[in-house]
């Protein structure tokens, strides 16, 4: 696979975990929306917010969210951050691929009351990308602890993406 490169761009997910083993639901998955490009000194704006429901009976949620982005130029080293949300009440890890490929599993982050040492964002390295248009999937992790009684029952955040890559299209939810 060739790959035409750009030195350093980042995709930034400053996540606001909503609820991680914290709250039931139906089986649905929503999303909230929102537009957000790069400007012209190549700092993110708004933020693309997401939430997902998890409907199984384990730690790994069975539903991941799909953020489209697209890059007029491929990036040799792109990396994605994860940042826990205020109100987060247990522990939670990303699984984060693109395009469906191999998943990096990310360390678990902090939550309030949770124990000292963890960390309120989390890095992954998503590699080199190719320009055109992409999907970033994530899948929440959840730990026994806090709010988590002992599967996850939903995750959320919001994803910012850099002037060299803009949204295409809405974010969505489906099985993971």
């Amino acid at each position: 696979m060739s790959h035409r490169a750009i030195a350093a761009s980042i995709l930034t997910i400053p996540a606001l975990i909503l609820g991680s083993g914290c709250s039931g639901g139906d089986g649905s998955a929503a999303t909230t929306p929102t537009t957000s490009t790069g400007n012209a000194s190549g700092e993110p704006e708004a933020p693309i917010a997401f939430t997902a429901a998890c409907t199984g009976s384990d730690q790994q949620c069975n539903n991941q969210v799909l953020v489209p982005f697209e890059l007029e130029q491929g990036l040799q080293a792109a990396t994605a951050k994860v940042t826990r949300g205020p109100g987060h009440c247990s522990s939670t890890a990303y699984l984060v691929s693109v395009d469906g490929g191999e998943a990096t599993s990310t360390e678990f982050t902090s939550y309030v009351g949770g124990p000292a040492g963890l960390p309120d964002t989390v890095t992954v390295n998503l590699g080199a990308l190719e320009s055109g248009v992409h999907e970033l999937h994530i899948t929440g992790l959840g730990q026994t602890g806090g709010c988590n009684g002992g599967s996850i029952l939903s995750f959320g955040g919001s994803v910012e993406l850099p002037k060299a890559a803009s949204p295409a299209g809405e974010v969505s939810t489906g099985p993971s």
